[in-house]
């Protein structure tokens, strides 16, 4: 863990006496009869402020309630303050150190780090700039430039405690434990009241398992350092010393004591959170770690944890972006690709991404071994159950949408069926008045049409039955002549015939049905894209599958899902029968 950089500003140890400023004195000048230009002098004199020890006092401490409040405005307004005192105190350390503090609270980590060497530059025992120095180094990784940058400042300061315990931390993190025992041990015979160094020398002996050890080291610092009893550091170490021993009572007690110390503690957080986490209590998680995240934004152990308890709340969206935010901050951790696999697989289902992450998750060398192929088997078995699942849908949907197109189809037909039938019966409503006029008999003693010619008297033999041929119509162009016979004049009325009915067409010369749903005869008695079903019926030949049990059909592929054709009917598996077209 990297350590915490020294925001408090500085306080003036000791101020250099020093008078109002001088101007050069003046080989020539005004006579002092001058009375107008010496009163301007003097006003311009009273208007600006005489720069000595007790304006320095004022501007500095206004500066330093400007900054105190860690805000980007105060630090604004505390570098403008700076800056007129680093002008007339050029010598003065404290007044880059607290700029570095001010850029600090800006965000601009580069300019702050310029400001700390400026001040080692000016004073090289101001130890705090020193250590803020070795601390930026940490938060970049970088522990080989932190570990120079404390012994540079132990070089000027030997016996400088908080640069001592800085020291022994970063030989820990570089896994130098023999070293940093040393370190730690020479540091506490040095000076028996090194908090710091009991806390760093404590979290070795934890590191290397020796948690007896570390408990004793913690212990005894409280008992004999009066110091340890306000460091809430150690309350903090202590209480991990119990968690690792499953004191878990006794450990919060421990943290609880920390926060009221230090409400700011980050690492009592975390692990009252990783206790919650324990318990599967989610929501003291996100209670615990979502007022961390405004006093360290950029810890991914925070979002790390934080996204633990919100997916375990069920707020899932928020869960997925703290895991991808602590992956940003620490891209080298593999335990948010684990995280991720499990939220995105178990919870949003995409199981292929799921998988991926798992595989990344050992790449970056991830050591859950047995978890990870758990997940992955649990995992592929709910992507197949998932897909056969898909698989059945479609096949449910598709059998649907057939049935929906079976019954539009059936419905068309059936329109058009009603359709032809009223047609049909519009027109023999029309023709029936005609039929009924041409079949009425003509009346005896009716008058002949003039267009029809009249018989000859005598010109039809009485016992032959049989009509004479049909006499030509006369010219009307030509006169009749002498030579012409006399036509002769039937005075007769004429015998009543009855109308003579039409023939009835053969059965051969019947056309064959050509609408589905009309009355069939045999295998192919119907029209084109039709079948005459067992039924006797035409039904569509090209659509297969909507058939329903009962139905004639000539094939399987011409019933409904879950039923075959058996003896030319749709019917459930196995009922027997043959397959073939009716009739066969």
């Amino acid at each position: 863990m990297s350590r915490q950089l020294a925001y408090a500003a500085l306080l003036l140890g000791g101020l250099v006496a020093c008078g109002p400023k001088q101007g050069p004195s003046s080989a020539g000048g005004p006579a002092p009869d001058a009375a107008g230009a010496t009163d301007a002098a003097e006003a311009a004199a009273a208007a600006e402020p005489v720069w000595n020890e007790q304006r320095l006092k004022q501007q500095y401490n206004m500066a330093l309630s400007l900054l105190s409040a860690a805000t980007p405005a105060g630090a604004k307004q505390a570098l403008d303050v700076f800056a007129e005192i680093g002008q007339n105190e050029p010598d003065l350390a404290e007044v880059p150190y607290n700029e570095g503090v001010a850029w600090m609270v800006l965000g601009d980590v580069e300019t702050a780090r310029k400001r700390f060497l400026r001040a080692t530059d000016i004073d090289p025992t101001l130890t705090v700039a020193w250590q803020n120095l070795g601390a930026l180094d940490e938060e970049r990784g970088d522990l080989d430039q932190a570990l120079q940058r404390y012994r540079s400042g132990l070089r000027h300061a030997p016996e400088d405690g908080p640069l001592r315990a800085a020291e022994i931390s970063v030989l820990r993190q570089k896994k130098q434990h023999d070293a940093a025992i040393r370190q730690a041990k020479a540091a506490i015979q040095a000076d028996s009241n090194n908090v710091g160094a009991y806390n760093q020398l404590g979290l070795v002996y934890l590191e290397t398992g020796q948690v007896e050890l570390a408990q004793f080291i913690y212990q005894r610092a409280l008992q004999i350092v009066a110091q340890a009893k306000s460091d809430p550091q150690m309350y903090a170490n202590l209480g991990r010393v119990y968690f690792a021993q499953g004191q878990v009572r006794a450990a919060e007690e421990q943290f609880q004591k920390a926060l009221t110390l230090d409400p700011n503690l980050v690492l009592a957080r975390l692990y009252i959170a990783d206790m919650a986490i324990e318990n599967r209590d989610y929501a003291t998680v996100v209670a615990t770690l979502e007022p961390t995240l405004a006093i360290a934004p950029d810890n991914a152990s925070v979002h790390l944890n934080l996204g633990i308890g919100y997916r375990g709340t069920g707020r899932l969206e928020e869960a997925k972006k703290s895991y991808e935010k602590a992956l940003e901050l620490k891209p080298n951790d593999p335990s948010p690709y684990l995280n991720l696999a499990v939220l995105l697989g178990d919870h949003f289902k995409e199981y292929d991404k799921a998988l991926g992450m798992l595989d990344t998750y050992q790449r970056q060398g991830g050591k859950q071994s047995e978890m990870v192929e758990a997940w992955r088997k649990d995992f592929g078995k709910q992507k197949k159950r998932l897909d056969m699942e898909a698989k059945r849908r479609k096949r449910r949907e598709d059998a649907d949408r057939r049935r929906k197109d079976a019954e539009a189809a059936q419905r068309r037909i059936d329109e058009q069926k009603a359709r032809e039938a009223a047609e049909a019966a519009a027109a023999a409503q029309q023709a029936e008045p005609q039929e009924q006029q041409q079949a009425a008999p003509v009346p005896a003693g009716a008058a002949q049409s003039e267009s029809a010619p009249t018989p000859a008297s005598g010109t039809v033999p009485a016992t032959t039955g049989t009509m004479p041929d049909p006499v030509p119509a006369a010219d009307s162009s030509q006169a009749p002549t002498a030579a012409d016979p006399p036509v002769p004049v039937n005075t007769e009325a004429p015998a009543e015939t009855a109308p003579v009915p039409l023939p009835e067409p053969s059965p051969a010369a019947v056309a064959p049905a050509t609408s589905a749903g009309q009355a069939c005869s045999s295998v192919g008695s119907c029209g084109s894209g039709l079948e005459c079903a067992n039924d006797a019926v035409c039904r569509p030949a090209a659509a297969p599958g909507t058939y329903g049990e009962g139905i004639g059909c000539f094939q399987d592929a011409d019933c409904a899902y879950g039923l075959s054709c058996t003896s030319n009917k749709c019917a459930q598996p196995g009922a027997g029968g043959s397959a073939g077209p009716w009739g066969n």
